[in-house]
């Protein structure tokens, strides 16, 4: 039975996966933002990523279409995670999800997780106004703006722990590009904290020696663009997904 790409079925977004990189995070050759539905994936997995084959029949949606974000449908909303408890939730994910990569908390332990970031060592309001802002501006990045926050997590990282951060709010998600404004925010957070900053490390989701935030980003190349500032203009050179584009212009359903 198909289920609706929360975040539209057109948008695609980001660098694909390099098979190195592969883990219980990702499988395939696929970017951050596939504007897959379920049943689809499901397709793309059986007809290319796969020598075994199935019994594989999708049931389509009805009244559904690309366009769609999920408060576009009606539809009541069923938590697909416990940190996903709301349909905002799943546009600011794939930017605040790299965090996870990171020692800064991503919210988890709050009323908002994965919809902030923070540090304990991190002047937010400060941040902001030396730097932030015109950086902001000059990234050409739209569709958002950001708060200066303080929050303590409950449980996970930093827990019981003052921390500095910023909430990501979508003012128009026409604009957004998540995967580009994520990547933004971990160069400027890296450069911003320093001696602070600390990767995450192994074991990772059922890895135990490749660095997290290289599983979620699916390569290397962009931790090295994060550690190395690199500009907005080499982050577009880097995002490569015209093979995926071409398979799942095949098999799209809708």
């Amino acid at each position: 039975l198909d289920r609706p790409n929360p975040i539209n079925g057109t948008t695609v977004e980001g660098k694909s996966l390099q098979l190195e990189f592969r883990s219980f995070i990702g499988r395939h050759e696929v970017p951050m933002r596939h504007g897959l539905t379920l049943g689809e994936f499901a397709l793309m997995h059986q007809r290319y990523w796969t020598k075994d084959s199935c019994q594989l029949k999708v049931i389509t949606m009805q009244n559904w279409d690309r366009s769609m974000y999920f408060d576009n449908t009606g539809l009541p909303w069923a938590l697909p995670s416990p940190n996903i408890a709301r349909p905002a939730t799943t546009l600011t994910f794939p930017a605040i999800v790299l965090f996870e990569g990171t020692e800064l908390s991503e919210g988890r332990g709050t009323v908002q997780a994965l919809e902030i970031f923070g540090h304990p060592k991190l002047d937010p309001f400060g941040w902001m106004k030396r730097s932030l802002q015109d950086k902001i501006k000059r990234s050409g990045l739209q569709g958002f703006a950001l708060r200066p926050i303080h929050f303590k997590p409950t449980f996970d990282k930093h827990m019981n722990t003052p921390c500095g951060g910023l909430q990501l709010h979508i003012t128009d998600r026409s604009l957004f590009q998540p995967w580009r404004v994520g990547l933004f925010l971990l160069r400027e957070v890296y450069h911003e904290l320093k001696d602070d900053f600390s990767w995450r490390q192994p074991p990772f989701e059922y890895n135990e020696e490749q660095l997290p935030i290289d599983l979620l980003n699916g390569c290397f190349e962009l931790r090295e663009w994060v550690v190395g500032q690199g500009d907005m203009e080499q982050l577009n050179t880097l995002e490569d997904h015209a093979e995926f584009a071409q398979q799942r212009r095949k098999i799209l359903l809708y």
